[in-house]
């Protein structure tokens, strides 16, 4: 009798647990959870010493990721290293994919791609060396501090353009002759100019006359002066 008692009571407590397992890592895995980082790539947000995090997945799963968000994601490099970024650029921007050197290179970001770097640039493995990173290799995006005590508190999502350059413009920029020929004429107004044109053009240029010959003498004569030449030139004799 005793025996069938604690053989239902493990029973009960084994299946149990295992209901408690499958539900903490449905949470883990769609919801969010806890995690460890350490390292010098993100310092400050992250001390080298290590500090525990609250994560979240939601934002993931919804392709609610924002610039400055703080994630994990696989490296592209070796899918046994999770590293903590965070997200500078996302698909369709320009960024800066050698901000150390010069002249400064753009290149754009994928569709469903993000460009991630570290806070301490100098320590950092990041984009700038292998590329812009899938948002299928994204896994967290990190809440708040929980560990240490002394500094809980939540991750700030920021971005700073002037540390960071980035180019938030999936179109390349359009120059001032590119914009001249796109924009609309009134047609009306660009004949009225043409004629106005022409006219200008004809008053401009002088009648120049073919010198005459005297078919008796063959001899060439030398032009006879047009109207409008006369008048001018009576006219400034006058004066």
């Amino acid at each position: 009798m005793f025996r069938k008692v604690l053989e239902s009571a493990w029973t009960r407590h084994a299946v149990f647990s295992a209901q408690l397992y499958c539900w903490a890592m449905l949470f883990t895995d769609y919801v969010g959870g806890f995690t460890f980082c350490f390292g010098p790539s993100m310092l400050p947000t992250v001390n080298t010493r290590g500090d525990i995090f609250l994560t979240e997945r939601i934002s993931i799963y919804t392709k609610k990721l924002k610039r400055g968000d703080v994630v994990l994601a696989i490296s592209p490099r070796n899918p046994d290293i999770i590293v903590c970024k965070r997200i500078i650029a996302l698909g369709g921007d320009r960024v800066c994919s050698n901000q150390d050197e010069y002249p400064r290179k753009f290149i754009t970001v994928p569709r469903n791609h993000v460009f991630l770097q570290g806070d301490n640039l100098d320590q950092s493995t990041d984009s700038r060396d292998y590329g812009p990173v899938s948002l299928g290799l994204v896994r967290q995006k990190l809440l708040a501090r929980i560990w240490p005590l002394t500094q809980i508190g939540l991750v700030r999502s920021h971005y700073d353009p002037d540390r960071f350059p980035a180019e938030h413009a999936p179109q390349p920029p359009v120059h001032e002759w590119e914009r001249q020929l796109s924009a609309p004429q009134h047609q009306g107004q660009g004949q009225g100019q043409q004629e106005q044109t022409q006219e200008q053009l004809q008053v401009s240029q002088p009648v120049q006359q073919q010198p005459q010959e005297d078919p008796q003498s063959q001899n060439l004569l030398p032009p006879q002066p047009s109207q409008a030449t006369e008048l001018v030139t009576s006219g400034q004799r006058g004066e």
